[in-house]
């Protein structure tokens, strides 16, 4: 069976977006938190892949929630000034 690092790194996006405290897990132990407490095994030749690729998403993503956000507040901050 073939790795599918795609699908892998989906399913450990969305275990760890909206939860703080597995967040913290996995950014003090990216691969402990995959394989013990996600319980999803990983090849040895792909996890740093795998934690690169996690951790680039997830830094894209609070970005773009950033972004919408402060695009947000400006529009408020908008209304307010007509």
């Amino acid at each position: 069976m073939a790795f599918d690092l795609e699908k892998v790194v989906s399913q450990i996006v969305s275990s760890l977006t909206g939860n703080s405290d597995l967040l913290a897990k996995f950014k003090a132990d990216p691969i402990g938190t995959i394989t013990k407490t996600l319980g999803i095994e990983i090849p040895d030749s792909q996890i740093k892949s795998v934690i690169a690729a996690v951790t680039s998403r997830l830094g894209a993503e609070s970005a773009a929630a950033a972004n919408g956000a402060a695009g947000i507040l400006d529009k408020i901050k908008g209304f307010f000034k007509k």
